[in-house]
């Protein structure tokens, strides 16, 4: 069985990124709950993108 790969890149307003980080941990938990979510992960860079990566 193939897998779906799926990475996202986010780029928050300003003065939103707190608030783009927690709404994103929120869906990270849930989506890991999810039957057949193999990984779920979530980074942040030092210049507030967000990176996305689900397989």
């Amino acid at each position: 069985m193939e897998h779906i790969i799926m990475t996202a890149v986010l780029k928050p307003k300003e003065g939103l990124q707190g608030q783009l980080l927690s709404e994103l941990k929120n869906v990270q938990a849930a989506s890991r709950e999810e039957a057949g979510c193999i990984k779920y992960d979530l980074h942040q860079s030092e210049d507030q993108t967000f990176v996305l990566y689900e397989v």
